[in-house]
């Protein structure tokens, strides 16, 4: 199943895979590089584990108060505990994230956003220490 802190909380409570899981896991990746911090923050295999398993998902908006609102939406509605309120497939979620870059009026392209990630782990280190 891969890294705990990337499993479905279906699949941590012994429930098949599906599409759905997958795009949970995908939820996270983008989570954290908007968060700029690992989901979960358990100090043992054993806490990540049951975090995941509860789905306890940190608001984006109190971390990142910067980001556009439909972003932060979309990244947790790829994480809902419930796999049927997550996006059907990885079309849906794509969509929803091209059409939010659509909307950005500034460059989008892989250096504009990896200057943007590099900033966001400037700020949050500077308001933790």
């Amino acid at each position: 199943y891969g890294k705990l802190a990337y499993i479905a909380p279906e699949i941590a409570a012994g429930r098949e895979a599906s599409v759905q899981s997958d795009l949970f896991s995908m939820g996270v990746v983008l989570w954290e590089a908007l968060a700029g911090r690992a989901l979960y923050q358990g100090k043992t295999d054993a806490e990540i584990f049951f975090a995941a398993r509860r789905a306890e998902i940190p608001p984006l908006s109190e971390l990142r108060p910067d980001l556009p609102p439909d972003l932060a939406d979309a990244s947790h509605r790829a994480l809902a505990a419930d796999p049927a309120q997550r996006f059907r497939n990885a079309k849906e979620y794509l969509y929803a994230l091209t059409r939010l870059l659509r909307a950005v009026t500034h460059s989008t392209d892989s250096f504009a956003l990896s200057q943007s990630v590099m900033e966001a782990h400037r700020a949050l280190a500077a308001t933790a220490g």
